[in-house]
């Protein structure tokens, strides 16, 4: 019994010494044997204990990671609103904002997003119309179906979307 309590004791201790030394550290810190360590809140560190990040990173699983923010653009000169539906696959979108003069919103059922744009005035929807705020690898959203309307809310064929 004695033999199994020591065994566990030391394999807890090398398990944790071996945790210690494999903290955040900076690549160049590690070549001058002087790590870098991470501070609670930034990317690529844990999170705070109250689970946020700074620098508009976001908390997944206990890490903080950095958010791509990628602009989507309407093809058409004529549009004054747009519906767009997104295809989520190893990204996700966690927010949006829009262009000045634009309202929109935004849904999810995963893995489709639907996103709603609507210009106030009878004026262009500007490129970069809406932001969105991805986690993960940018190129897993897709655009899988745009549909605008003109001014007098008739449907404009022909209509894409694209991301900046």
């Amino acid at each position: 019994m004695k033999r199994l309590i020591r065994r566990t004791f030391l394999s807890s201790a090398l398990f944790l010494s071996v945790g210690v030394a494999s903290g955040c550290s900076d690549p160049e810190g590690e070549q001058n044997n002087t790590p870098i360590e991470c501070v609670a809140g930034q990317v690529g560190c844990a999170c705070t204990s109250a689970s946020t990040c700074g620098d508009g990173a976001v908390c997944e699983e206990g890490m903080c990671v950095g958010v791509a923010v990628s602009g989507l653009t309407i093809s058409s000169e004529l549009a004054r609103s747009c519906e767009v539906l997104l295809l989520e696959s190893g990204s996700e979108i966690l927010g949006a904002t829009y262009a000045d003069g634009v309202q929109g919103a935004w849904r999810k059922r995963a893995p489709n997003v639907a996103l709603a744009l609507s210009q106030t005035s009878d004026a262009t929807l500007p490129a970069g119309t809406a932001s969105l705020q991805i986690s993960g690898d940018p190129s897993g959203l897709s655009i899988q179906e745009v549909s605008c309307f003109d001014a007098q809310g008739v449907r404009i064929d022909g209509v894409t979307a694209s991301f900046e």
